[in-house]
């Protein structure tokens, strides 16, 4: 029981994430460097950037179960199959209601996406189901590297 509690907690933290990652994208106010290297490849590739995420991230999921497989959970896989497709979900569902027309609402989508962001990584981290391949390239090479 525990686990499903777990994993609804790291899925709605995914769901927050993604839907923060898309306010942000959608006010122009800036993206975490993950998802904007994503939506710069996809865009220029022509690939729908749920797609081109979930290749991205099979390519570093690879990495890190050659380097570091304690990384890698439930949460892991989660995150890694859904970020791009739900940040394109609400992207496409809310830029036909999203106008930008002031300075006013340019903050406010930066305030309101960041914390939306963060709130979602806090949660989807939170129950320790594992983080996503993107997130456990800094802690490995770290490990790896130091001295």
């Amino acid at each position: 029981m525990l686990f499903v509690l777990q994993s609804l907690v790291s899925f709605a933290g995914i769901a927050v994430l993604s839907l923060g990652a898309a306010i942000l994208r959608l006010g122009s106010v800036g993206l975490d460097p993950f998802t904007a290297i994503n939506t710069g490849l996809s865009a220029k590739l022509n690939v729908d950037l749920g797609v081109f995420q979930l290749g991205f991230n099979f390519i570093i999921f690879i990495f890190i179960v050659l380097l570091d497989r304690k990384k890698i959970g439930f949460g892991t896989i989660m995150n890694m199959v859904l970020v791009g497709f739900e940040i394109q979900f609400f992207y496409e569902s809310f830029s036909n209601f999203f106008i930008l027309t002031s300075t006013f609402v340019s903050i406010a989508a930066a305030i309101i996406g960041l914390l939306l962001f963060t709130l979602g990584s806090s949660l989807y981290m939170g129950p320790g189901l594992g983080v996503a391949p993107y997130d456990a390239v800094a802690p490995i090479l770290s490990k790896k590297v130091s001295y």
